[in-house]
C-alpha cells in the first residue's frame, strides 16, 4: 500500500498568484471603498470649480482661439468634397445615396399601395386600379393566424 499524498494547506508570503484556473475573489466593498472615495473627490472639485472656479481660474473657461479645433470648417470642406467631387468610379456619392434611397423607398411604396392606395398604374389623376388595397380586416386576421401558428392563442391574441 502507498502512503497518501500530503496535501500544502499553508501558502507562503511570496505565492501570490491564483492557482491555473481558479477565478480572481469578487471585489468586496471594503476593498472597492478607495476607489469610490477617489471618484467622489474628483466629482466633488469638478462641480466647485464649474460653479465657482471663474474668479480662482479665469483661464480655463475660456479656450485661446488658436487651441480651437477647426472642425467646422473641416466637416463643411469634407461634406462639399462629398457632394461635388467624390466619385467611386462607376458612380458617385449623390449617385449613391440616391440609389439607398430608393432602394428604401421601394418596399415602402409597395406596402403602401397594398395597404391603402391600391397598386395603380400611370400617375396622378389618370392612374388606374389595377388592384384595390387589402381589407385591413383580413390582413390583422392572416396577422393573428401567423401568430397563432408561430406561437400558440397568447401570440395570436398579441398580434
Amino acid at each position: 500500500m502507498t502512503a497518501p499524498l500530503a496535501i500544502q494547506t499553508e501558502t507562503s508570503a511570496t505565492d501570490t498568484a491564483p492557482p491555473a484556473g481558479a477565478s480572481l475573489p469578487a471585489s468586496t466593498p471594503e476593498n472597492r471603498w478607495p476607489a469610490r472615495v477617489v471618484w467622489c473627490v474628483a466629482l466633488a472639485a469638478f462641480i466647485l470649480l464649474w460653479q465657482f472656479g471663474k474668479p480662482v481660474a479665469d483661464w480655463a473657461f475660456e479656450v485661446p482661439r488658436d487651441w480651437r479645433i477647426p472642425a467646422q470648417r473641416w466637416i463643411s470642406d469634407a461634406m462639399r468634397w462629398l457632394l461635388d467631387e467624390a466619385s467611386f468610379g462607376l458612380f458617385t456619392f449623390t449617385d449613391l445615396t440616391r440609389f439607398i434611397a430608393g432602394a428604401i423607398e421601394a418596399p415602402y411604396r409597395f406596402i403602401l399601395g397594398l395597404l391603402s392606395t391600391g397598386i395603380l398604374d400611370g400617375r396622378g389623376s389618370s392612374a388606374t386600379q389595377l388592384l384595390p388595397p387589402l381589407s385591413w380586416i383580413a390582413v390583422i386576421g392572416v396577422a393573428m393566424l401567423i401568430g397563432h401558428y408561430a406561437g400558440g392563442r397568447r401570440l395570436a391574441v398579441l398580434v
